[in-house]
């Protein structure tokens, strides 16, 4: 599915990584999703590491607040 030609598309990704989670390792993940991104230069993505329980909702909020519509948060 692709979207309409007139569709607003988000210009910002913000991928927030628990190091601790699952079994490939964040920084595999992390280089992963670079090489994915690396073909579309409209997007920029960001990568914040979770220092603590709780900290990810923080970050997602803190980021919401910074771009709004304009970025998808994935955690």
């Amino acid at each position: 599915m692709s979207l309409p030609a007139n569709a607003e598309r988000p210009g910002h990704f913000v991928f927030i990584v628990n190091p601790q989670a699952g079994r490939r390792g964040s920084r595999s993940m992390i280089r992963h999703i670079e090489t994915s991104l690396s073909g579309y230069p409209d997007i920029q993505a960001e990568f914040a590491i979770t220092e603590a329980p709780g900290h990810a909702t923080r970050l997602a909020a803190d980021y919401a607040a910074r771009y709004g519509a304009s970025a998808v948060i994935f955690a």
